[in-house]
């Protein structure tokens, strides 16, 4: 802490600023094996659970961020302990982080 402060004051520059770009994603990863049909719960319930990696191979995989995963609906199995991908819905539910996300500049 003394040396952010210092760096802070003498140099007038942060030492904690967020990068231009993300570089990591927070992904659902299934808990359990998942039924097509099924609607994922909330974080911290019964159908997925946390996992980071990094935001582009998220991006080339297609996978599904946690804060969306909420109310989504399957449209085929997911494996327990595979992460969960846009390619496994059948419904992704039209949210405000949704449409935040979607008008990002990636």
């Amino acid at each position: 802490m003394p040396l952010t402060a210092a760096q802070a004051v003498i140099y007038r520059e942060s030492s904690g600023h967020p990068l231009p770009r993300p570089s990591a994603e927070c992904l659902a990863i299934a808990k359990r094996n998942l039924k097509a049909g099924e609607t994922l719960d909330a974080i911290g319930e019964c159908c997925y659970r946390a996992s980071i990696d990094l935001a582009s191979v998220a991006r080339q995989e297609n996978l599904l961020p946690l804060g969306l995963a909420k109310g989504c609906v399957l449209k085929r199995d997911v494996p327990r302990d595979q992460a969960i991908s846009y390619d496994d819905l059948d419904e992704l539910p039209d949210t405000l982080l949704r449409k935040t996300r979607r008008n990002r500049i990636d």
